[in-house]
């Protein structure tokens, strides 16, 4: 219920722009809006994330690192500027892939993907 009405929230604050588009899995959101990236945790841990333009992902070799810098704790959001990711053209698309152990299997790992 709580995320029903935080998402509400959100889409009532910004109902009036054309510049937002919005992913929700049950346990994360991210949402676009003026260039940024939101990202939310509903997830009663930690989770770490790595984000990319989507065609670029097919190009870059890829593995999982949990640090400081892309953790989002329990019930918190991260805000990134979407025009600093490497490839970012508005209209494609964002993918974020999160996890919530140090070291995740293949199979802990979950993806939204987000339009822009």
């Amino acid at each position: 219920m709580r995320t029903f009405l935080i998402l509400l929230f959100i889409s009532f604050l910004f109902g009036c722009s054309d510049n937002i588009t919005e992913s929700v899995s049950n346990e994360v959101s991210a949402i676009v809006y003026n260039n940024t990236l939101e990202i939310t945790n509903y997830f009663h841990q930690p989770i770490y994330y790595f984000v990319s333009e989507r065609t670029r992902l097919a190009y870059i070799n890829w593995a999982p690192i949990s640090s400081k810098s892309n953790k989002i704790e329990s019930f918190k959001n991260q805000q990134l500027d979407v025009t600093k990711l490497p490839g970012y053209q508005k209209g494609k698309q964002i993918v974020i892939i999160y996890w919530s152990d140090l070291y995740p299997e293949d199979d802990q790992m979950h993806s939204i993907v987000v339009d822009t």
